[in-house]
């Protein structure tokens, strides 16, 4: 006779994170709901982090350990948790961060009480040091409740017209089932691979809400993946990734979607599209832009040229020799800048 599944699948990558990895287990062992399994997945790290990890859980059952031949980046890692996951409610938790101790308990109650498929809840962000701060500011605690029960692309579309939708994977725990359903996984390759995955399962679910506690605690350090100093051409393939599936999806479902859920999603498109362009604006150096498009067949290119590379041209001239940067995890423009930012592209002949 098999044991019965966990309630929660805990997925937890391993790479270069010997600094953390201890106070990320320890505050899993701290759950005050213990029915989970904790699935340690080592991507072939350089440092001792397995060893510690595998320290830490001792005699823990709840603990299992998995090792990637080789490196192979968030989005294969977490893949691959799920693809040994038993729990039913899966939750990703990223090896330099913690889940407060009421975490789980507090999600379950919310699955159990309100049926959902998924399950949004909040954070909160603290810091190595300075650096890390003036790196990258993350402010989590001005978002509004939501303790109903919505689609999720109702829900989404309430976080997108607040000006609170965060893309995180980490900041949400979702039904395996749905995921198992849908065939969802994480695009392997590219980074924020949190994009496509994120919008896949809210379309998939029928019921879900919003726990608006701190559970989730997010570290800032130096060495994080959103903190890093300069952005890359792989920054915006990565959102391109999820821009295309978001594009595609809206276009062949328009006749069944409400206006309301195509607005939102219209919207956040163009926050990501804003997002390519910044960085393409800021950070590729020459060489590199004309690497990237030289490496683009005439179709893709001609588009690049259309959404990212021309609307990098009109915020240049709308800021002028001034450096657009705005320091947050989700990037939006105040609806001020963004009221001045399209009577600037009407003076240009742009509706």
């Amino acid at each position: 006779m098999h044991d019965p599944a966990p309630a929660f699948s805990v997925i937890v990558p391993l790479y270069d994170c010997e600094r953390y990895v201890e106070e990320c287990l320890e505050s899993l062992k701290a759950q005050t709901f213990p029915d989970f399994e904790a699935l340690v997945v080592n991507d072939a790290s350089p440092d001792n982090s397995p060893a510690i990890a595998r320290r830490v859980a001792g005699s823990d059952e709840r603990f299992r350990f998995f090792d990637m031949p080789e490196n192979r980046g968030l989005a294969a890692v977490r893949n691959r948790g799920l693809d040994e996951a038993h729990g039913g409610i899966v939750v990703f938790l990223d090896s330099d961060d913690l889940l407060a101790p009421c975490a789980l308990e507090h999600m379950e109650k919310r699955f159990r009480e309100q049926n959902l498929d998924d399950l949004y809840f909040n954070a909160e962000s603290f810091y190595e040091d300075a650096k890390a701060r003036k790196m990258l500011v993350e402010d989590f605690s001005g978002r509004d409740s939501f303790e109903g029960v919505a689609s999720g692309t109702e829900l989404f579309t309430i976080f997108e017209n607040r000006g609170q939708f965060f893309v995180h994977g980490a900041l949400r725990a979702v039904r395996r089932s749905l995921i198992e359903a849908g065939h969802i996984r994480f695009p392997e390759g590219i980074i924020h691979e949190d994009v496509l995955f994120t919008f896949q399962t809210l379309l998939a679910s029928k019921r879900s809400s919003f726990l608006n506690e701190p559970i989730y605690r997010r570290r800032i350090h130096a060495g994080s993946i959103m903190a890093k100093p300069r952005r890359t051409v792989r920054n915006i393939e990565g959102h391109l990734v999820g821009i295309d599936f978001m594009r595609s999806y809206l276009i062949e479902h328009a006749a069944g979607l409400n206006p309301a859920f195509v607005e939102a999603m219209a919207h956040r498109l163009n926050v990501f599209l804003d997002l390519c362009a910044r960085d393409w604006m800021n950070d590729i150096p020459d060489d590199e832009k004309e690497a990237f498009l030289a490496a683009l067949d005439p179709a893709d290119r001609a588009r690049f040229q259309i959404e990212v590379a021309q609307r990098a041209e009109m915020l240049r001239d709308f800021y002028g020799s001034t450096t657009w940067r705005v320091g947050q995890a989700v990037v939006a423009l105040p609806q001020a800048a963004r009221d001045k930012l399209a009577s600037a592209l009407r003076k240009r002949g742009w509706r």
